[in-house]
């Protein structure tokens, strides 16, 4: 192996350092190399992207602090704190698929970028799956969960249909805790009235629960309005004032493409992974325009008879768990 892919193994190895798909921001690992001798290091998720960076410089002996400037700095991936890496000095980055824009903005301030090689990209030895897809495709990995009754119904029109047995319900709640974020649409909201937290496991991070509300019409009596947790509201209609500590109401155009706009809007937030959990709706709509990287399927040994048909994923599953009297279907999109 080539010593650049070396330094960018190594980057991604700092960022997968106490990452656990959780809501924080993904882990920035930072390699600082100056004529093939690692100078400073550094790793963290933090509120403030710039934070490992200068980490990492604080890494440096006060010896070597003048190579700074001649030094190569590998990133993990780009933080949005692109102002703020011009200034500290270097001149020299290399990270994943450098845009046009930041590719503009570094040479008139004198800085070289390099991109990852695309060999190295797609190696799967190299990045975990949420980093590939979200290096890869600028979008969170995205996992669509949901139950089928034994005769392919997901529920019944405004009823709150609960299908799988309480070990199911356990597994659900630490695939919460493990992936960064949650997504429901407004009736699943308004008929289930979910916490889209991971209760059965406090240990674990809680996700960032995300609703689309279109018209910011669901009560605010219903468990996403605890305030206990951070939630986006997606509307058009966001209200003029905002009191809760944690709920912010995210503005975006529901007559637009809605899913390609809130996946951006993740991307932008350093969110790696999305747990889509429905209704239907919102289910088929990910796979109608094929954004989807996993789907998970319970199918329970209930029957309904009527109801909502289930949404419909192509081929076969690569695993098949039983739990309890539910079976657990897996499929991978490029499986």
């Amino acid at each position: 192996m080539k010593a650049h892919e070396i330094y960018i193994r190594r980057a991604l190895d700092l960022a997968s350092i106490g990452h656990h798909g959780a809501a924080s921001a993904l882990n920035l690992g930072v390699v600082i190399v100056h004529h093939n001798r690692v100078i400073g290091e550094s790793f963290a998720s933090s509120s403030d992207p710039f934070v490992p960076i200068q980490e990492a410089i604080d890494d440096i002996h006060d010896l070597d602090r003048h190579l700074l400037e001649a030094a190569t700095i590998y990133l993990s991936h780009l933080p949005n704190a692109l102002d703020q890496i011009l200034e500290c000095g270097a001149k020299r980055f290399v990270y994943s698929n450098p845009t046009s824009f930041e590719k503009q903005t570094y040479q008139a301030k004198g800085v070289e970028v390099i991109p990852f090689p695309k060999a190295f990209l797609h190696s799967t030895e190299t990045l975990s799956r949420f980093q590939a897809c979200w290096i890869k495709n600028q979008r969170p990995h995205i996992v669509l969960k949901y139950a089928q009754s034994k005769d392919g119904f997901i529920g019944r029109h405004g009823e709150s249909v609960w299908l799988t047995n309480s070990f199911s319900k356990r597994l659900v709640h630490k695939w919460r805790g493990e992936l960064g974020a949650i997504l429901v649409g407004t009736n699943t909201a308004r008929i289930d009235d979910p916490a889209l937290t991971n209760r059965f496991f406090p240990q674990l991070p809680q996700p960032l629960r995300i609703v689309l509300d279109c018209q910011n019409t669901l009560s605010r009596h219903l468990q996403l309005f605890d305030d206990q947790h951070p939630t986006w509201i997606v509307t058009t209609n966001p209200p003029l004032e905002n009191d809760y500590q944690n709920i912010q109401f995210i503005h975006l155009d529901f007559k637009e493409d809605l899913l390609a706009q809130l996946l951006d809007k993740l991307y932008q937030a350093d969110i790696t992974s999305l747990l889509v959990e429905g209704g239907a709706q919102l289910l088929n709509g990910f796979i109608e325009q094929n954004l989807w990287d996993e789907a998970r399927i319970f199918t329970s040994p209930k029957h309904l008879s009527y109801g909502i048909p289930t949404p419909q994923i192509d081929g076969q599953p690569e695993k098949s768990f039983k739990i309890g009297e539910d079976r657990l279907d897996i499929f991978y999109q490029n499986g």
